[in-house]
């Protein structure tokens, strides 16, 4: 215990004597002291209580911050982030400005064509959209990094969970089934945007969601789906009809977005043996499910180069440049009136599939990002001048040294901790060092050789998230991820569903759902037929307009 702070103040162990959760160091709980410094017989057991007042140290015990001035409004449910390996020290991690100078250097070049993933481009913002579901980070305050705002559950928080109560819909709204559509600007105006105030802010869970025209219009779509079950399933209760949405939501994922984006091997070994190195032992009823910070902060971030410079067939007679997508939110100034322009409602079919023409495709997973990306606004990054990612809109740089802040070891360690947890499962494959930089950019290759400490280059200690991008190439051609991720990614969410209370997967790793026949699933994936119980195109298919 190195400090204990009165005033009524509880007092939570540093992490010294109370080791974060990890798979090595199983119990997630920190210790709680009195106002004396006495052991309090308290435990949060990977909770933080806001209605306790008390003090958190920082990862490393560098100070006392207050749970009042960090969590004012920390939504119920919310967690700590776990680990799958131990915090590495910060002497082991690259600088700030070496991780900088290697985000700068993974821009496409100017007037490049988007190579496509031949995945259609909903899947980028679907996978946004459980991104925000699973994981929120705050850079505020450097404390907040070990805090994750969500419920770490595949559970639609960010869909059904509590709006601020501040914000009110003043404009015409529709509300059905519990939850709020807002009306679109223009000829052909209908409820086909999220709910705003009369300055255009969005009334939702999680205002990320706002965050670009892609994301906000998927959540206006699983809205609407909600509202379809609710419609179908009248005599059901409002519990049982989210039950049916969430259900239906997790298959989508489970079937259809992982399906599709996970090492085949990888896939199947999951679906037929369970999870070996993300909570393998499945006792959520014991202990909680924390997300671990190398899916949350590195491998699930893979979605960043999925992003197109471009959606030239957006609506249904117009598209733009990425930027317009950032413009048409509510702190991008693009709204009229605070309302979306009807013209600018996304008409899936171009986005999903189905419809008359082929798909826009997402951008192949590489180290080669949109360059929109790199010069971001400034209303997308509320951080402190303290941060270390302050100071840059380059969303590759920002990722990188994230990963850094919130101590995430190089990819090689964690390769070599997640081979040693697959004993009797497919071995995995590995990206040798010298392929890092095989058949990058110049100006990429530079960075990667670059020192680093302990006499290796960056190519040798290399930052998660950019192995991420490198495997999914080399091993998939960017179609894919590769072993690793698809690892990490797969397992993760595969354990956020089974965390759902009446999840699809139950406490014995066993798949338990079946579409309810009034929802149309018709089994197409992205690719035309298939196999999937629910897909994708199933629940865009299913939504209806809102009266």
């Amino acid at each position: 215990m190195s400090a204990v702070h009165g005033g009524g103040l509880h007092v939570v162990a540093d992490y010294s004597e109370a080791p974060p959760f990890s798979f090595e160091n199983r119990s997630p709980s920190f210790t709680v002291f009195d106002l004396d410094g006495r052991f309090a017989g308290l435990k949060l057991d990977g909770f933080y209580e806001p209605e306790k007042p008390s003090v958190a140290l920082s990862p490393k015990g560098a100070g006392l911050f207050h749970t009042e001035r960090l969590m004012p409004d920390l939504p119920t449910g919310s967690t700590l982030y776990g680990r799958i390996m131990h915090a590495a020290e910060p002497s082991e991690l690259p600088d700030p400005a070496t991780l900088a100078a290697l985000g700068e250097a993974m821009m496409e070049e100017s007037g490049a064509a988007t190579v496509g993933a031949h995945l259609p481009a909903a899947y980028t913002y679907l996978g946004q959209f459980i991104a925000h579901d699973l994981s929120q980070m705050r850079d505020e305050d450097p404390a907040c990094l070990t805090l994750n705002w969500r419920s770490a559950a595949l559970d639609l928080d960010s869909l059904f969970g509590p709006v601020d109560q501040r914000l009110q819909p003043v404009r015409d709204t529709c509300l059905s089934a519990g939850l709020r559509l807002g009306k679109t600007q223009g000829p052909n105006a209908g409820f086909d945007d999220l709910p705003r105030t009369r300055q255009g802010e969005a009334v939702i869970a999680d205002q990320r969601n706002d965050s670009n025209l892609g994301v906000a219009q998927f959540h206006v779509a699983l809205t609407k789906f909600h509202q379809v079950v609710a419609s179908h399933f009248p005599h059901e209760s409002e519990d049982e009809q989210r039950n049916i949405t969430r259900q239906h939501f997790q298959a989508v994922v489970l079937f259809d977005y992982l399906k599709h984006l996970i090492d085949p091997v990888v896939y199947r070994d999951v679906f037929k043996n369970g999870r070996a190195v993300v909570r393998p032992d499945s006792s959520f009823d014991k202990e909680p499910f924390l997300l671990p910070v190398e899916f949350a902060a590195a491998c699930f971030r893979f979605g960043h180069s999925m992003v197109r410079s471009e959606y030239m067939t957006w609506g249904r007679q117009n598209g733009g440049a990425l930027a317009k997508l950032l413009e048409l939110t509510h702190l991008g100034g693009g709204l009229e009136d605070g309302r979306l322009p009807a013209d600018w409602v996304a008409y899936w079919p171009n986005l999903s599939g189905g419809g008359q023409n082929k798909p826009i495709e997402a951008a192949r997973i590489d180290t080669h990002l949109a360059q929109k990306l790199f010069r971001l606004p400034d209303w997308m990054f509320p951080t402190q001048p303290s941060c270390e990612i302050a100071g840059t809109a380059n969303l590759a740089a920002r990722t990188l040294v994230r990963g850094r802040t919130v101590l995430i070891p190089n990819a090689q360690d964690v390769a070599a901790r997640v081979a040693r947890s697959l004993q009797g499962r497919p071995e995995l494959a590995v990206l040798e060092n010298w392929k890092i930089d095989h058949q990058t950019t110049d100006l990429v290759s530079k960075c990667l050789n670059a020192g680093v400490s302990f006499g290796e280059r960056l190519r040798e200690r290399t930052p998660l998230w950019f192995y991420t991008l490198r495997e999914a190439e080399h091993f998939h051609g960017g179609q894919r991820l590769g072993p690793l991720a698809s690892r990490i990614v797969m397992e993760t969410i595969h354990a956020a569903i089974q965390a759902t209370p009446n999840g699809i997967v139950d406490a014995d790793n066993r798949v338990c759902f079946a579409p309810k026949s009034e929802l149309g699933a018709c089994g197409r994936g992205p690719f035309g037929p298939d196999d999937c119980p629910f897909a994708l195109h199933d629940l865009l298919a299913t939504r209806s307009k809102a009266n």
